[in-house]
């Protein structure tokens, strides 16, 4: 198993992002093999993460608001946990087609964190998922 920086470098072979424009770049462009390369260098961190948030949040029918949810892996977990209000918010639009996909989001958001006040009509979400590579 490699590291996730090499992950990167193998899979561009250009090394880390400098800047969040490269990063919002390699992050679309990979949308569509970012699942089959995480499961192919061993990933858990969905699959932790929501064991973690399931210990902690019992209600099912909490509001979880996904920050950085990707290609929506961690989304798929928390379903499979029994979550049914899952909010997602990510930098990426072929990352939230492909989340779209999986069908485990009621809200799927387009916006930089921090860039500007989130749309969120439905009040404040019980839980703040922020599962997101270093």
């Amino acid at each position: 198993m490699g590291t996730v920086d090499d992950m990167f470098a193998s899979t561009y072979n250009q090394g880390l992002p400098t800047n969040q424009d490269e990063l919002f770049i390699l992050y679309d462009q990979w949308a569509d093999f970012y699942d089959q390369d995480f499961k192919r260098f061993g990933y858990k961190g969905p699959h932790v993460a929501a064991s973690i948030l399931a210990d902690y949040v019992p209600d099912k029918n909490s509001r979880i608001l996904d920050f950085c949810s990707g290609t929506g892996m961690v989304g798929e977990q928390l379903k499979m946990h029994q979550f049914i209000n899952i909010d997602a918010i990510d930098m990426s639009p072929n990352s939230l087609k492909v989340s779209e996909e999986k069908q485990v989001y009621k809200t799927l958001i387009c916006s930089e964190i921090g860039s500007d006040p989130l749309d969120i009509k439905c009040g404040r979400p019980s839980a703040s998922f922020f599962t997101c590579l270093p």
